[in-house]
């Protein structure tokens, strides 16, 4: 029988080698998450870099031909940093999910599991009666 480690001890999918190289300082791999996110960002940019060629916005192609290597720079350190925080012992991806989802069921009220639905301009009177 054969165990599945990585869904037992929760530990994420790491790289450690390219192509049988190590990937230079990350010692302790790289998570797939940050590859994706890391992906997806650097994709967002070169399709915002060719939206703006396209379009031929004159200051906006001056800054990316000028500053293509400051964005590069600027976008690995926002990224490095992101990856690096922590709030609450817990990521920063994990963190903003969780205020998302908190801000989401703010107003929503529960009892014994169940959800009660009062509209918020509902006027609540109980009624007091004799003893």
């Amino acid at each position: 029988m054969e165990y599945d480690y990585t869904r037992i001890l929760q530990q994420k999918h790491k790289v450690y080698t390219y192509k049988g190289f190590p990937i230079p300082f990350a010692k302790d791999g790289v998570t797939m998450q940050q590859l994706i996110v890391i992906g997806s960002v650097f994709l967002l940019l070169f399709l915002l870099g060719i939206f703006v060629y396209m379009q031929g916005v004159a200051s906006l192609v001056a800054l990316i031909k000028k500053g293509w290597m400051i964005m590069i720079v600027l976008t690995g350190v926002v990224i490095w940093t992101l990856f690096s925080l922590n709030w609450d012992r817990k990521s920063f991806f994990s963190y903003l999910l969780d205020r998302f989802r908190f801000k989401k069921n703010t107003y929503k009220q529960y009892e014994h599991g169940q959800l009660v639905e009062i509209p918020l301009d509902c006027i609540v009177k109980y009624d007091i009666g004799r003893r």
